[in-house]
Order: C-alpha cells, then structure tokens, then sequence
C-alpha cells in the first residue's frame, strides 16, 4: 500500500514493523517473567502450607506427641478431644484450639 503511495516510504515502515515487533516480543518476555514468579510464589505457599497441615508429609499424630498439647493446653484439650473425636466415623477431623487457654 505504502510503494504506491510513496516509494520513499517504505524503508520507514519496515524499521517501524520491526521495532513494533521487537517491543511485543520484549512484552512477551516480560509478562512470561511474571507469570513464572507469580507461579513460583504460589508453588512456595502451597508447599508452607503443606508443611504446616502435614508435616514431615504426614499427620501430626505422626510428629507431635499427645503430652506436647497437654502442656501447652492443659488436660482442657484431652476433653476437647473427647468432645470431637468419633473414632469409629472414618474422616480427618481438625481440631481448633484458639478456645483452650494457653
């Protein structure tokens, strides 16, 4: 379109073409950039958050033991634990402690 309205233009459309290309190929760059360190923070979260739910990658009565909760709660957690543990239901029960005293 541009050769025939001005030959003399056509070196000037190329180089702006070209630099039009460049900046959505830097554009590109940058946000993949992003993305990825955007994703590896989600990555680093998921796993703390792991590591607090599951220890060691498994179950707290794995890591901790019974007399570590007593001493921080008292025997008020053995009867919390009474109260919400069914032994004979099978699921994962979580237990909240921000009511027991420390």
């Amino acid at each position: 379109v541009v050769q025939g309205v001005d030959p003399t233009l056509v070196a000037r459309v190329k180089a702006l073409h070209k630099e039009q290309l460049k900046g959505v190929k830097d554009m590109d760059k940058e946000l993949n950039k992003r993305l990825k360190k955007k994703s590896e923070d989600a990555i680093q979260q998921a796993a703390a958050l792991r590591e607090k739910w599951l220890p060691g990658g498994g179950l707290h009565e794995r890591k901790n033991n019974l007399f570590e909760y007593i001493a921080k709660y008292g025997f008020e957690f053995v009867d919390a634990l009474k109260e919400n543990i069914h032994p004979y239901q099978p699921q994962i029960n979580v237990l909240n402690t921000s009511s027991l005293k420390k």
